[in-house]
């Protein structure tokens, strides 16, 4: 996800609103764990090929991506038991995208099954791992614009990448998360009210049933306890945003979180959560882009939090598909077995789309996690993502890229202390 390019369009087009907030938490930490996520580039063959379907296109596609990971898994194949292990890890994704424009409304799908093959070529037994994965997005805006929007979206993932933060590594996420937002704008459009709400829910199951290095049985990083974070969250927000100038708005956001679990542990505390934050986005010069916001996050169901959140952001607008932005993110979530946590993050990121062919991207990125309920636990995380991807012609993308990710706990957990090397080339075939 560019959430640069999402920024500037936030700024550039009243039609958007300031609807990337409530979300950013889930995509900055989902980057802050993923590696060599499939990022394609809109180039200047994708409208002359697909299947005509009404006013848009259908386009399928397949994608082969050789994938190198230093911490695969943990497997048990009579070495060490516990230790992350590393392997070569083919995937092979058929998917098929659909993109329907209309005068004021769009409709929008992009899904793909993924065989996530473990050659056994570095580690022997990891083929056992071997499993489907799956990826979907679906999105409906009605009355693009108008007085009164409709939009509507849906994710859906099952994947070894999650956004719950007490869970380190060798975990099967089963996500989903949908949401309605009502943007009201009265009169000239200036000024923007939106109410929203959402529900989602997540299932974890062990990639491997080894338990990790001084890991304690019962704790997030035992295999055998993982499905008892199993929960369900529901959202509630309402937005309003006035655009007192051309190019800068005034937000006031507010949200709520329920979250609740399946299964009814002591060891995971439900949270009510309320944010509201206020702030300011806008376009200092032509080419430079800010977004400030300062707020409160506080939970109902006495796990601890209590705390400030915002969001400090400066962007260079290189273009409208090039940018370079510096920023520091406060967030409050809810989160198993602690009930909620806070994250203090420092970002560094780039995206340049030169030559309308070549999209050259790179993140650096710090995350302090703090962990309540009086647990006292708390981990850091560093992560770098730099890569290439280049539309060769219109039916094949190549993409190449290396991610480090490290994360150290004061748990000693061997799943919450690694450091993880990634390297993946990728070539998408595109109808």
């Amino acid at each position: 996800m560019n959430n640069g390019l999402a920024i500037s369009t936030l700024i550039r087009s009243k039609n958007r609103g300031a609807h990337a907030w409530p979300a950013l938490w889930v995509t900055v930490l989902v980057s802050a764990s993923a590696s060599a996520q499939v990022q394609r580039v809109i180039g200047p063959y994708e409208t002359e090929n697909g299947i005509k379907v009404g006013e848009g296109r259908l386009h399928p596609y397949f994608d082969y991506e050789m994938h190198y990971d230093s911490a695969a898994g943990y497997f048990d194949y009579g070495g060490v038991p516990g230790v992350l292990r590393p392997e070569a890890v083919a995937h092979f994704r058929p998917g098929v995208r659909l993109d329907v424009p209309m005068n004021s409304s769009t409709i929008s799908l992009d899904g793909n099954v993924d065989y996530v093959w473990y050659t056994g070529l570095i580690t022997q037994g990891s083929t056992n791992a071997s499993r489907l994965q799956a990826a979907a997005d679906a999105s409906a805006n009605i009355n693009q614009g108008g007085s009164v929007e409709l939009d509507f979206g849906d994710h859906f993932a099952r994947s070894d990448r999650t956004a719950n933060a007490a869970i380190g590594v060798g975990i099967i996420s089963l996500f989903n998360d949908a949401h309605l937002q009502l943007p009201i704008r009265p009169g000239g459009g200036a000024l923007e009210i939106v109410p929203s709400g959402g529900f989602s829910f997540e299932s974890f199951k062990s990639i491997s049933g080894v338990l990790p290095a001084n890991c304690n049985p019962g704790d997030t990083c035992d295999p055998a306890s993982v499905p008892g974070m199993n929960y369900q969250n529901f959202r509630f927000g309402l937005d309003a945003r006035w655009r007192f100038l051309p190019k800068t708005a005034l937000t006031l956001e507010n949200r709520i979180d329920t979250r609740s679990y399946t299964v009814g542990l002591p060891t995971n505390p439900s949270a009510l959560v309320l944010k509201s934050t206020v702030g300011l986005a806008g376009l200092v010069s032509p080419k430079i882009a800010t977004v400030l916001k300062l707020g409160w996050g506080q939970d109902f169901q006495n796990t601890g939090l209590h705390t400030i959140v915002a969001l400090a952001e400066l962007s260079y607008l290189m273009s409208e598909t090039s940018n370079v932005k510096l920023g520091y993110l406060r967030s409050a979530e809810p989160v198993p077995r602690y009930g909620t946590y806070r994250d203090d993050r420092g970002y560094l990121e780039a995206r340049f789309f030169l030559d309308g062919r070549l999209t050259l991207h790179g993140l650096a990125a710090f995350d302090y996690l703090s962990f309540y309920s009086g647990s006292g636990r708390s981990d850091t995380a560093v992560t770098v993502d730099l890569g290439p991807e280049y539309q060769f012609t219109k039916w094949l993308i190549g993409a190449a890229g290396y991610v480090l990710g490290t994360r150290h706990s004061n748990n000693p957990a061997a799943t919450f202390n690694f450091t993880r090397n990634e390297a993946y080339i990728r070539a998408t075939f595109l109808y």
